[in-house]
Formats: structure tokens, sequence, C-alpha cells
């Protein structure tokens, strides 16, 4: 799938739904697109969050989710509604246990593996197919200064 260049005037919608190639600069034009097209109207603050969240679940999708694949592709859903969004991410990969993995005590200085952690401290929501390889966030919009 390829993304047509938008002009600066912004086309708003509510719910953008596709399937991209599990690459590196999908996850770039996804976030992109909704950038553009769903959340351009918001604070800053909150579409740097949102942008966040997204790419740590594609990110998920493509590094973990389909790594052993070849021509694998990622599926999201993402809507919008007047307070919050969310965004559901699918991968044709064999899964992991969401249900084992713990927020760890300490974190270490990598630079990578921190994912979840990232999702679970902004997201207002955080849920798994039993597979693990569908992952469904969503965040209610903040105004002001609130951390998370």
């Amino acid at each position: 799938m390829q993304f047509e260049k938008w002009e600066p005037v912004m086309n708003l919608t509510n719910r953008l739904e596709g399937n991209v190639p599990a690459q590196v600069e999908s996850v770039d034009a996804v976030c992109a697109e909704v950038k553009c097209r769903l959340i351009a109207d918001i604070p800053k603050k909150e579409q740097f969050i949102i942008e966040l969240l997204l790419r740590e679940a594609l990110l998920n999708a493509v590094v973990h989710g389909s790594k052993d694949l070849t021509d694998a592709s990622i599926h999201y859903d993402i809507e919008r509604t007047a307070d919050s969004i969310r965004a559901k991410v699918t991968d044709r990969g064999s899964g992991f246990e969401w249900s084992e993995w713990e927020i760890p005590e300490k974190t270490a200085l990598t630079s990578s593996g921190h994912g979840l952690q990232i999702l679970h401290l902004y997201a207002d929501s955080i849920a798994f197919n039993p597979m693990g390889n569908e992952m469904e966030w969503t965040r209610k919009f903040r105004k002001g200064n609130v951390h998370a």
C-alpha cells in the first residue's frame, strides 16, 4: 500500500484502516497519515504521545511479530472520537505470552525493549487477543500539563 502525498489543508477523518508491509518505512508512513488526518487539531503534546503509542505498537508488530515471516504485513485500525483515540494493530506472527509480561522494576539502559513499558505508561487501556498477535490500546485526550 502506498500513501499519497497530502496537501497542507487538513482533511480530517475519524478512522483510518489498512494493511502495510512489515517495514519500518511503513510505520513512518502510517504515523504521518494519522498525524495529518486524525489528530492534527489536538494539542502538540497529545499528538506526540499518540504518535509515540502508535509507533511502539507498529514497531512491535514489525520487529517481533513479523521477524521470521517473508512478505509480512501489518493490519491497523485507528479510530478517533471527540475525546479519545483507539488503535488496533495486528500482525501474522505466532504472538507472545502477554499475560506473563510484567513491567520491570528497573529499566535497563538499552536502545530497545521498552515498547510495552511506554504503552502501559501512556495508554489508558491495552488489550491483546489470546494469541498475542493483536494489540488494542486507547487513550483519552488530556488538556493542560498532565504528564501521562
